[in-house]
């Protein structure tokens, strides 16, 4: 199929060699092989596609892998699933905020065959390691992605270079980048020759270190980082923006935004783990700051947090300390919480302050009549425009199965119409009659949601966009759905979870039922 048969470059990505060798070949569209899937051009091919990439372009299986993120990310022969930390989005679109794939125009005018490099499809790396200018991720001319996907090569008409802008066809080598500010060192060229850096020896791999390196980066991008970005860009990063609340992920910011992030991130790691400690203790960062990041870092990065940002203060309190401390912040914020007073108190815990602001783990039927009457009062006024009032009556039916069948949320959104339908039936036989009005409403919900089908054929749940439905996204929809209910009230959905059913004894409780001799 192919006659000329191109070798790749140093460092080039998996897509620029395709697309060249089939330029090389006169195709002016991405080479694909027949029912190929069309997914992101740099990641790992599925077997059978690696198989005809050999077959066709005569290429060895180690040259192939290593011009995939799979390779740099993680490890080849694993073959990562899903979407990778770090990977830089090919689908960028307008938005100021989202960038695409990166290039240097230096290196693309000094190269005999221009081509792109797979370090440019990495968040971490900002600037070029041989001209030490920071990298461009959108056309100076026209403003959009400079490498399309796989599915655009397709679309294309007419001979077009790899070099060259594939919207306003302008060349891309021609255009110049700013200088790198500061004395910034890029991890790219250690991680290139398979070195770590030598402030990590606790990291056993690039895997490793790109981890704790992404968990920083996330966290600099925090609200609750504030004072830390302010104290880093005081001193040594005044580049540093104030906030980056349009962006949700390190590798959603464009280039500019990006740089002195991951420029501060990697000052941090450096001399690990003093400077950190010291830095984030002086900013009054606490283990808890971090939230769900935490855990998805690795265990070098965990067991610091854990033992030097772990903070507990054990000083006791008073009832009347703690009265008026309550009466004092309810009297500008009337839904205080009772972290609210144990931050003005500057304590951790409190026997006297849990027994003033204790709350309940159970809910009243009254409770559950006002949830009703909030999800009823969404689906009157929410829009039927696209997706929004199916994604209403869907939460609502996850949220009224769950109640129902005292499962939780997470149980229920794994569960098939048919598994949905059978169990309603099996619940006919109860007589209380709120129980019967919530199950009629449920089976007029099952009627009216618009079921996915899922890849092993059956129909269940789905977000709004077709994809898995995650059950921690409904939980945090209902749990703000909640506010208006008593405020002593638990903020979590499982507290409806046994108002028809018995809860399930705990071990402990299992222990001390056998204990005490209880047949009951």
């Amino acid at each position: 199929m192919f006659l000329i048969r191109k070798s790749p470059l140093l460092g080039e990505s998996l897509s620029s060699w395709r697309q060249r060798s089939g330029l090389e070949n006169g195709f002016h569209r991405f080479p694909l092989n027949r029912n190929e899937k069309n997914k992101d051009p740099d990641r790992l091919p599925e077997e059978g596609d690696i198989d005809w990439i050999q077959h066709s372009l005569s290429v060895e299986r180690q040259s192939l892998e290593r011009m995939t993120a799979d390779y740099w990310i993680g490890n080849a022969k694993s073959r990562l699933s899903g979407k990778i930390r770090w990977l830089i989005a090919l689908e960028a679109n307008g938005n100021s905020i989202s960038s695409g794939s990166m290039f240097c125009p230096m290196c693309l005018r000094e190269d005999v065959t221009p081509y792109y490099r797979i370090a440019w499809r990495f968040a971490f790396v900002t600037s070029c390691h041989t001209h030490g200018r920071t990298l461009l991720d959108r056309c100076p001319q026209c403003r959009e992605r400079i490498w399309p996907t796989a599915s655009e090569f397709k679309r294309r008409k007419g001979w077009l270079p790899v070099h060259y802008c594939s919207s306003c066809r302008s060349d891309l080598s021609t255009f110049s980048s700013i200088e790198q500010p500061g004395n910034f060192r890029s991890v790219w060229p250690a991680l290139r020759s398979d070195q770590l850096p030598d402030s990590i020896a606790q990291a056993s791999n690039r895997y490793d270190y790109l981890q704790g390196l992404w968990v920083v980066s996330q966290f600099l991008m925090r609200r609750r980082s504030e004072k830390l970005r302010d104290k880093l860009r005081q001193s040594v990063f005044p580049e540093l923006a104030i906030d980056y609340f349009k962006a949700h992920t390190i590798e959603q910011l464009n280039v500019i935004q990006r740089q002195p992030v991951i420029q501060a991130a990697t000052w941090l790691l450096e001399s690990w783990p003093h400077r950190f400690v010291e830095v984030a203790q002086h900013s009054g960062v606490q283990r808890h700051h971090f939230g769900e990041i935490l855990h998805i870092a690795p265990a070098w990065f965990q067991t610091i947090v854990s033992e030097k940002l772990t903070v507990r203060h054990y000083r006791a309190i008073s009832l009347n300390q703690a009265t008026e401390m309550i009466d004092r912040l309810k009297s500008t914020n009337p839904k205080t919480t009772k972290a609210d007073v144990r931050r003005a108190l500057g304590i951790s815990e409190s026997a006297v302050l849990n027994d003033l602001m204790s709350q309940r783990r159970h809910a009243t039927q009254q409770d559950l009549l006002a949830m009703r009457d909030i999800f009823e009062e969404l689906t009157l006024t929410t829009p039927t425009r696209r997706t929004a009032l199916a994604s209403v009556k869907r939460d609502y039916l996850i949220f009224l199965l769950s109640v129902l069948f005292g499962g939780t949320i997470e149980e229920i959104c794994e569960l098939t119409k048919e598994r949905v339908l059978s169990r309603l039936q099996a619940e006919q036989r109860r007589d209380n009659g709120l129980y019967r009005s919530l199950l009629a409403k449920a089976y007029d919900l099952l009627q009216e949601y618009p079921w996915k089908m899922k890849p092993n054929g059956t129909q269940g749940f789905a977000s709004r966009f077709g994809a898995e439905l995650k059950g921690h996204s409904v939980r945090s929809r209902i749990t703000l759905m909640m506010a208006p209910l008593d405020q002593t009230l638990w903020r979590s959905v499982d507290v409806f979870r046994f108002l028809f059913s018995t809860q399930p004894l705990g071990r402990r409780a299992k222990r001390l039922k056998k204990f005490t001799g209880d047949k009951h």
